[in-house]
């Protein structure tokens, strides 16, 4: 039987042939990119870890005069620098202020607050989180506009105390808590949006060069407290947190949780590296064969000085500068007496600044470090 098909309707069988083909491949290239997105969501990061060969040395150094500041009886978990001679740092659950010669304490008037962390922007807009003295749980903000403080924000969820704190300018402030709950405080009204783990331990914020804000943190993965999952967010246009990156280990793992801000760049500590985070990735820097990094500060990946574990014993921190080609061994080490634990390092025009509080409370200092050819 011969069978006429006129032009119309080969025309129309060849449209639906297209179209079902076009169908086809559009569901074959969405089921690919799921897959490809979910793996890249569990554990995306591969650590290449230096090679055995590679022997870099760590040259001594004396580039910088120290100068220690004793704080007695002070325990300090963080620290802003304003100014060469004003110096805002928590301790104690309160603010004090170094103008470079007098510690002085900032009477923030609410016996109920407990301050954990500070962030600012001028020495008359320091923001400062915390959480109720007798409960620890509420989350509370403070403000210090160089003359008092006052209370700023109304939080959704009152069950975590503020962990973090990045203030973009004097009215864009963002802040972290121990909890799947990130908040905006604009200056007149408090927004928030959701990150997709109901738990971060040490949240941290990070804005690169180019004005993107990302948000780092990890939990404990199980009853063995070494195991950690470490997590990448980043805020998209729509003001909410996109979850890019993800990768598991222990406290003896190559890349470790320890995580600081280092001007235009988020450093990660490492067993044998420390590692610059790039956007979609981790990036290993000139290795570190002789310490482990915890705590680091500076203007880039290519100048920050580091508070690192010697290999050879957890409770000796030892400070290492890198300048982007090789390493440098400082002289002097943090213990003072009892067990020292470096908090914070940053640096302000040529000088470092760094804390470190102590097992026992008189060895808790605020370091200088200052370039000797200034």
């Amino acid at each position: 039987m011969k069978h006429n098909i006129n032009f119309y309707t080969r025309k129309k069988l060849n449209h639906k042939f297209a179209c079902s083909m076009l169908c086809k491949l559009l569901i074959i290239v969405f089921i690919l990119q799921t897959f490809l997105f979910i793996s890249c969501k569990d554990d995306p990061v591969t650590v290449k870890p230096p090679s055995p060969d590679d022997t870099s040395s760590i040259k001594d150094s004396a580039m910088f005069d120290w100068e220690y500041v004793q704080l007695f009886q002070y325990t300090l978990t963080d620290l802003y620098v304003a100014d060469t001679n004003k110096i805002f740092i928590v301790a104690n659950g309160g603010l004090i202020f170094y103008d470079g010669k007098n510690v002085t304490e900032l009477n923030i008037n609410d016996p109920q607050f407990f301050a954990d962390v500070l962030a600012g922007t001028s020495p008359n807009n320091i923001f400062i989180g915390g959480s109720d003295y007798h409960h620890p749980a509420n989350t509370k903000l403070k403000k210090w506009n160089g003359a008092s403080f006052e209370s700023v924000g109304q939080f959704l969820d009152t069950t975590r105390h503020i962990l973090d704190i990045i203030a973009l300018n004097d009215n864009n402030v963002w802040v972290a808590t121990a909890s799947n709950v990130v908040y905006n405080c604009n200056g007149t009204e408090t927004q928030y949006s959701f990150i997709s783990q109901k738990l971060l331990v040490s949240p941290q914020f990070y804005q690169d060069v180019i004005g993107q804000l990302y948000l780092f943190g990890y939990n404990r993965t199980s009853n063995n407290t070494t195991d950690f999952k470490f997590y990448t967010y980043k805020l998209e246009n729509n003001n909410k947190w996109q979850q890019i990156l993800s990768d598991s280990g222990d406290d003896n793992s190559e890349m470790r949780i320890f995580l600081n801000i280092c001007g235009t760049n988020a450093i990660r500590g490492g067993s044998t590296a420390n590692y610059n985070f790039t956007g979609y990735g981790w990036d290993a820097l000139q290795p570190n064969l002789e310490f482990k990094g915890k705590v680091f500060g500076g203007t880039s990946k290519n100048d920050f000085l580091c508070a690192g574990n010697v290999t050879t014993s957890y409770f000796f921190y030892k400070m290492y500068y890198y300048n982007g080609n090789e390493w440098f061994r400082m002289s002097n080490y943090l213990y003072a007496g009892g067990v020292e634990t470096p908090r914070r390092i940053c640096k302000v025009k040529n000088n470092y600044y760094g804390i470190y509080t102590s097992s026992e409370p008189t060895n808790s200092h605020l370091f200088i470090a200052r370039p000797k050819n200034d």
